[in-house]
C-alpha cells in the first residue's frame, strides 16, 4: 500500500522534473539560436552594416573582436 505522503512526494518529484526539463529545453533553444547567429567582426564596417539592416536592428548577432 502507498501512503498519501509517498504519493505527495512522487507527484511533486514529477512536477519539478517536468518544470526543470521545460526550462532546460527553453534555454537549449535560445542557445541554438545564438550559436547559429552570424558572426561579425567589430571593425569600421560595422556601423555601415547596422545602418543598412531593416529597422537598424540585427536580431541575433555574435560580435567578435
Amino acid at each position: 500500500p502507498i501512503t498519501p505522503g509517498e504519493l505527495l512526494c512522487l507527484g511533486s518529484s514529477l512536477a519539478f522534473s517536468g518544470l526543470f526539463y521545460y526550462l532546460y529545453r527553453k534555454k537549449a533553444r535560445a542557445m541554438a539560436r545564438i550559436q547559429e547567429a552570424p558572426k561579425l567582426q567589430v571593425d569600421d564596417d560595422l556601423p555601415v552594416l547596422v545602418s543598412t539592416a531593416d529597422g537598424r536592428c540585427l536580431p541575433y548577432v555574435a560580435l567578435e573582436g
